[in-house]
């Protein structure tokens, strides 16, 4: 859910499909670098990570994509990173792409906002800035980031964002070294009167480091916490009933979310792929432009096809699962959806907590046997 930059509109998406194919909404990942060293994080690259600066689309480049998204038909546009801030162009290319007339959210992590990029901001509001919380005292947040001084400078930049009353989302990635704070770290939300999203779906780092696995809450811990906020008992309530029972069929697309069809990622470097996570099916942009990779190599994408009827396609929680081709590439090595043992555990432990008739299901969940 966190790292998908489609639009939760529901009636926005539904007059979309009159439409086509077309990529109303694009994450462009402005750089891998960060001033933090998240135990979690996906990417990982230092902020002074020479050879990755080196190949990082230039302000020019960053330019004429933007240039070419806009002509495509992109209106949501997220920003984000590693940190955003950390590229010198930053404010300019904020500007630019606000000219173009996109929605823009940002993904930040606070610690870079000073009182002049809060005014920047102010002057020129995005959409949306949403900022991922560690922890909610130093010790925690700084065993999460590495970075002594760290929870301060963050702690700062929240208050600037709220003094200079731009539309935040503060967020978290729940961990076995920072869940402990969870009801802490909504309080600091609740403080500045904004909303509070969390998430504790831990997945490999791009590079295949599966460090990051290491961090997860069990099943039964992630379930515990989410139990503790009413309005996410209710999402998953309604969501479990109204899902369970239909399954995804072998033989299908292997797509069914908006990937390459209505959305898609740009990574720092200008390989344009359906998702964030999903990239090892990328291509180029600089080697061609975004139209034709949009109605060229993501069509064909969008249309790949699965090659056989996993334990997935015949699960009928397959609709209320996590899992999809990102994970599946990152966690076993193939685009078409295979069990994964703790996305198989959480969803079980999620149907059981929320769904009515939960043992039915459960039974009959080939995917939690099969694997």
């Amino acid at each position: 859910m966190e790292l998908c930059a489609e639009t939760n509109d529901a009636a926005f998406n539904v007059r979309l499909s009159a439409l086509g194919r077309v990529p109303v909404s694009m994450s462009f990942e402005l750089t891998e670098r960060c001033n933090l060293n998240c135990q979690h994080c996906y990417i990982n690259l230092p902020v002074n990570h020479q050879a990755a600066r080196q190949r990082e689309l230039s302000t020019q480049e960053c330019k004429r994509l933007l240039d070419e998204m806009a002509a495509a038909g992109t209106l949501w546009l997220l920003l984000t990173g590693g940190e955003i801030m950390v590229r010198r162009d930053f404010e300019e290319l904020y500007l630019y792409a606000r000219n173009l007339g996109f929605v823009i959210s940002i993904y930040t992590n606070a610690t870079m906002v000073t009182r002049q990029r809060a005014e920047f901001l102010s002057n020129y509001k995005p959409h949306l800035v949403e900022v991922t919380l560690y922890g909610a005292t130093a010790e925690t947040y700084e065993t999460v980031t590495r970075v002594p001084g760290s929870f301060a400078k963050c702690m700062q930049g929240l208050a600037l964002l709220a003094e200079y009353e731009l539309d935040v989302v503060l967020k978290t990635v729940l961990l076995n070294i920072n869940s402990h704070e969870f009801l802490a770290m909504k309080a600091v939300a609740e403080h500045y009167g904004w909303d509070f999203r969390y998430d504790g779906m831990i997945h490999p780092r791009l590079n295949g480091d599966r460090f990051p696995t290491t961090l997860r809450l069990t099943p039964e811990e992630l379930i515990a916490i989410e139990k503790l906020d009413p309005q996410r008992v209710e999402e998953w309530q309604d969501y479990c009933n109204g899902f369970l029972g239909y399954q995804m069929k072998g033989g299908e697309k292997t797509f069914t979310c908006g990937a390459a069809n209505k959305s898609g990622h740009v990574d720092a470097y200008g390989m344009v792929s359906p998702c964030m996570i999903t990239r090892t099916r990328a291509v180029d942009w600089r080697a061609t432009n975004f139209m034709d990779v949009w109605d060229g190599y993501l069509a064909e994408v969008r249309e790949t096809r699965n090659t056989e009827a996993t334990a997935c396609h015949s699960c009928e929680m397959s609709l209320v699962c996590t899992n999809c081709p990102g994970w599946s590439t990152l966690e076993r090595n193939s685009l078409e959806n295979r069990p994964i043992d703790w996305v198989c555990d959480s969803t079980k432990a999620r149907v059981s907590a929320f769904a009515e008739n939960a043992d039915r299901w459960i039974n009959n969940a080939i995917c939690l046997e099969v694997r």
